[in-house]
């Protein structure tokens, strides 16, 4: 939590050192919006119980807070103190990636479950993109749903073989949201593929099989060049005009067709 509050401070090129014995004055005074993982939506209920500054946080009953937020209450109330026991590992020795995952918090509470599948092909098409770039496949697909009183919980579904395509891993997620009864409208998103293995660059036997590895290496080419989802499904065409979705620099115009052999 510190190393990544004094990575932002003076940059680009500051070098910031924290002493313990300099922690609790500056988490007197910090904003709580500076935290990481602290946005609009979790400041906006903070200032609503009067807290405004991480010592506000850090003095604020943990019991209060749990009713607000849940279980996320004492991780907040920890991180009003500064503290987090999770250690500061070099960017060389970091292990090998178990899991795939990306999240969004969408721009407004949602239950319409054309929104809600949009999304979720859009951050498994993200999922799929870091898998193949990083020459990995999974065969275990988890979603991530955030109500919008905070409760989180995931469910989690087992393929019979292991994928890095977007619309495998869409459908995936999509029959796990399927089975559940969304008992009140959803504030967050997640997709994430894990069980990983490396071993998937044997050569496909079916036709369908290398169209499909086709397709996903001439969109990857397109996207680093131009940006992400600059070439996408037609589902996903409209998601640049809703709100919090940044468009790419360049877009071509008109519909384009490629021909992948």
């Amino acid at each position: 939590l510190l190393a990544k509050l004094a990575s932002g401070m003076e940059k680009p090129d500051g070098l910031v050192r924290i002493r313990q014995q300099e922690i609790a004055s500056l988490m007197e005074t910090l904003p709580a919006a500076e935290l990481c993982g602290i946005g609009k939506h979790i400041e906006g209920h903070l200032g609503a119980l009067g807290i405004r500054t991480c010592g506000d946080l850090g003095r604020a009953s943990v019991s209060t807070l749990r009713r607000r937020f849940g279980i996320l209450g004492e991780t907040l109330s920890a991180m009003g103190r500064g503290e987090d026991p999770s250690p500061v590992v070099p960017m060389e020795q970091e292990p090998e990636a178990k899991s795939i995952g990306h999240s969004t918090t969408l721009p407004m509470n949602v239950s319409d479950p054309l929104i809600l599948n949009r999304a979720l092909l859009q951050l498994s098409e993200m999922v799929a993109r870091r898998a193949r770039r990083n020459h990995l496949a999974g065969r275990v697909v988890i979603l991530t749903l955030r109500y919008a009183d905070f409760q989180t919980f995931s469910r989690r579904i087992r393929l019979a073989r292991f994928v890095h395509h977007g619309p495998e891993i869409y459908l995936a997620a999509r029959e796990i949201i399927g089975t559940l009864q969304l008992r009140q409208r959803v504030r967050l998103l997640g997709v994430t593929l894990s069980d990983l293995t490396r071993d998937i660059l044997q050569l496909p036997l079916f036709e369908t099989e290398r169209r499909k590895e086709s397709l996903s290496e001439a969109m990857d080419r397109v996207n680093d060049r131009y940006g992400m989802f600059t070439l996408t499904w037609g589902t996903l065409r409209d998601r640049s005009r809703e709100p919090g979705v940044i468009s790419p620099a360049w877009r071509p115009s008109g519909n384009h067709y490629v021909n992948v052999k």
